[in-house]
């Protein structure tokens, strides 16, 4: 009788320690098998066991963590709007080219945010980091 065919047909689960057929045994693509260690029966007496390691435990959770991320897009669009109309010359000014891209500190050469002398004049801006932006007011 030839024992190879067997043999590879054949696994021993290393929770249970019992041969089962190959069939018995999950896809698992970073063994040497091609099968996980365990049987499906013991990986899913596992998975009751161990609700915190479940997959399905953390895609409820990612879930809920998504659906926050969602609630917060949502927001941020709204909030966006009401900017929009709030500041409609601030918008047409980025869309016509006038606002300059971000510089550097013109004191420093450090990282640096927008500095309005008059606001009266918002498209007329210095360029300082906080330190000195902190200074100036």
């Amino acid at each position: 009788m030839d024992t190879t065919k067997e043999y590879i047909l054949l696994k021993q689960c290393s929770k249970c320690l019992i041969v089962k057929h190959l069939y018995d045994f999950s896809k698992d693509t970073a063994s040497k098998s091609w099968k996980r260690s365990y049987c499906k029966r013991c990986q899913s007496l596992y998975n009751i066991s161990h609700p915190h390691k479940n997959d399905s435990v953390k895609r409820k959770e990612y879930d809920k963590k998504h659906q926050v991320k969602e609630e917060y897009k949502v927001k941020h669009r709204e909030d966006a709007k009401k900017h929009r109309k709030k500041y409609p010359h601030k918008i047409k000014a980025r869309f016509a080219g006038q606002v300059l891209p971000k510089q550097l500190c013109e004191v420093c050469g450090e990282k640096a945010e927008a500095y309005h002398d008059d606001y009266s004049n918002p498209h007329i801006v210095r360029w300082l980091c906080e330190y000195h932006h902190e200074r100036v007011r």
